[in-house]
C-alpha cells in the first residue's frame, strides 16, 4: 500500500510540474504532492521560494483573514522567502499560531496577523481549501464572483478546479456559460487542463449561438493538435445541433497534424455525428489534409459510409482531383464508382479527373471499373471511349477497350468511336484483339 501511495504522489507531482505557470521566468519550478497524511506545494523561481505543507482539512473565515477550522490533529507549515507560519490544533480543535521572520519570532497581534492574511492569500492562490472557498464565493456572488476569483489564481491546475465547479452547477445562465467558455480560452494556458475542461462542457448550452462560438474559440486556442482533436471527438459524444457540428468542422480545419485531422474526420463519418447537409463542410476540411494517404483514407471512409448528394458530387471530385499520388487517386475513384450512384451530368468531370492519372495501369483500372457501370447515355459511352488514347500502353489500352466492348450498346455512333480509338494501338496483336468481335 505504501508503494502505491508513493507512486500516486510522484505522478501528481510530475503532472503539475509539467504545467509550470511561470512561463515568463527563468529557473522556475512548481510541484504538488499528496499522500494519505499531508499535502505539499513547493514553488521555486528566481525571486520566490515558497513551501506549503498541511495535514487534514482547513477552512478559512469569510473575509479570508484567519483559519476558521482545522481537522483535529491537523497542522500547517508555511514558508516564504525566510518567513514562516506554523499552525496546529489541539484536541478541542482550537488553533495555535507561531510566526517567524528570518528565524526571529513575530508578535502575534500585529505583524503576525498581517503575515497570516498574506499567507492565506497565497494558500488560496495555490489551491488550499478550494471546495470550501468556491462554495462560499458562489453563495456570495454566484458564477460572476467565482469567475472573477478564478482569474486571480496562480496555476492552471487550481483554476481548473474552479471552472469544474462552475461547469457542474445546475443553474448557470447561458450568458454566464458564455463567459466561462471565454475565460477558459484566455486564462487557461495548459493544453491538457483546457482540454479536460472543454470535454466536460455541457453540450446543452451549445444550442446558444454566443456560447457555441465562445466554446469553439476556446477549442481553436488549444495548441496541441492531439488535444484539440480529442476535445472535438469527446464533445461529439453529446447531442450537438447542426450549428455546433458546423463549428466542429471549422475547428477541425485548424488542426495542423494530418494524422490527427484525418482520425477526427474518420471518427465523425463512422459515428454519423454530422448531418447530411454538412457533407459539403466535411469535404472542405478534408481538402485541407495535406497527406495524400490520409486524405484518400478519409474520402474512402466517406464514400463507403455516406451517399453523396448530387450537389456535393462536383466538390467531391475536386477534392479527389487534388490527390497527386496515382495509387491513392485510383483507389478512391474505384470506391466512388462502386459505391456512389453518380448522375450523367457528372460523367464528364469523372472522366477528366481519371484522365489526369499518370500511371497507365492505374488509369486503365479506373476506366474498366467505370465501363462496368450501367451507363445509359450514348454520349457518355463515346466520351469514355475517347479518353482511352490518354493511356500510352497498348496492352492497357486494349484491355480497357475489351471491357468496354463487353458492356457498350452496339449503336453505329458508339461502334465508330470504338473502332477509331482502336486504330491508336500500335501493336498488331493488341489491335486485333480489340476489333475482333466489334467489326
Amino acid at each position: 500500500m505504501k508503494k502505491l501511495l508513493l507512486t500516486i504522489t510522484l505522478v501528481i507531482t510530475l503532472l503539475v510540474t509539467a504545467c509550470n505557470p511561470f512561463s515568463g521566468r527563468r529557473h522556475s519550478l512548481m510541484s504538488f504532492s499528496s499522500s494519505d497524511k499531508e499535502q505539499k506545494i513547493v514553488v521555486n523561481s528566481d525571486n520566490l521560494s515558497l513551501e506549503i505543507i498541511y495535514s487534514g482539512e482547513m477552512e478559512f473565515n469569510d473575509d479570508e483573514t484567519a483559519i476558521k477550522k482545522m481537522s483535529p490533529g491537523g497542522y500547517l507549515e508555511y514558508r516564504k522567502n525566510g518567513a514562516k507560519l506554523l499552525a496546529e490544533t489541539d484536541s478541542r480543535g482550537e488553533i495555535y499560531y507561531e510566526f517567524y521572520n528570518d528565524g526571529l519570532p513575530l508578535d502575534r497581534d500585529i505583524n503576525g496577523r498581517k503575515f497570516l492574511v498574506l499567507a492565506i492569500q497565497d494558500m488560496i492562490a495555490y489551491g488550499v481549501n478550494v471546495k470550501g472557498r468556491v462554495d462560499r464565493l458562489y453563495q456570495q456572488g454566484g458564477i460572476p464572483l467565482v469567475l472573477e476569483e478564478a482569474e486571480k489564481l496562480k496555476t492552471d491546475y487550481v483554476k481548473k478546479k474552479y471552472f469544474e465547479y462552475m461547469l457542474r452547477c445546475d443553474s448557470v445562465l447561458p450568458e454566464e456559460m458564455t463567459d466561462i467558455a471565454l475565460k477558459i480560452e484566455t486564462s487557461i494556458g495548459s493544453d491538457n487542463e483546457k482540454r479536460q475542461l472543454l470535454e466536460k462542457f455541457p453540450a446543452d448550452y451549445l444550442s446558444d449561438t454566443l456560447t457555441a462560438q465562445a466554446y469553439f474559440l476556446a477549442v481553436k486556442s488549444i495548441s496541441s493538435d492531439y488535444d484539440k482533436a480529442n476535445t472535438l471527438k469527446k464533445i461529439q459524444q453529446q447531442q450537438l445541433s447542426n450549428q455546433s457540428i458546423a463549428l466542429v468542422l471549422q475547428a477541425a480545419s485548424t488542426i495542423n497534424s494530418d494524422n490527427d485531422k484525418a482520425n477526427l474526420l474518420n471518427d465523425m463519418i463512422k459515428k454519423g455525428t454530422y448531418p447530411a447537409e454538412n457533407v459539403d463542410g466535411l469535404l472542405d476540411v478534408t481538402a485541407t489534409v495535406n497527406s495524400e494517404y490520409e486524405k484518400a483514407g478519409v474520402l474512402k471512409t466517406l464514400m463507403e459510409k455516406v451517399t453523396i448528394k448530387r450537389e456535393d458530387f462536383n466538390k467531391l471530385l475536386d477534392v479527389i482531383g487534388k490527390i497527386s499520388a496515382d495509387n491513392d487517386k485510383s483507389n478512391v475513384l474505384k470506391i466512388l464508382i462502386k459505391n456512389q450512384p453518380f448522375e450523367n451530368e457528372h460523367f464528364a468531370k469523372l472522366l477528366a479527373v481519371t484522365s489526369k492519372i499518370n500511371s497507365d495501369y492505374e488509369k486503365a483500372d479506373v476506366f474498366k471499373k467505370l465501363a462496368e457501370q450501367p451507363i445509359r447515355l450514348e454520349e457518355n459511352w463515346v466520351s469514355l471511349i475517347n479518353e482511352i488514347p490518354t493511356i500510352s500502353s497498348d496492352n492497357d489500352k486494349a484491355n480497357v477497350l475489351l471491357q468496354i466492348a463487353r458492356k457498350m450498346p452496339r449503336s453505329e455512333i458508339i461502334k465508330s468511336a470504338y473502332l477509331s480509338v482502336s486504330k491508336t494501338i500500335s501493336s498488331e496483336h493488341d489491335y486485333a484483339r480489340t476489333v475482333k468481335d466489334v467489326q
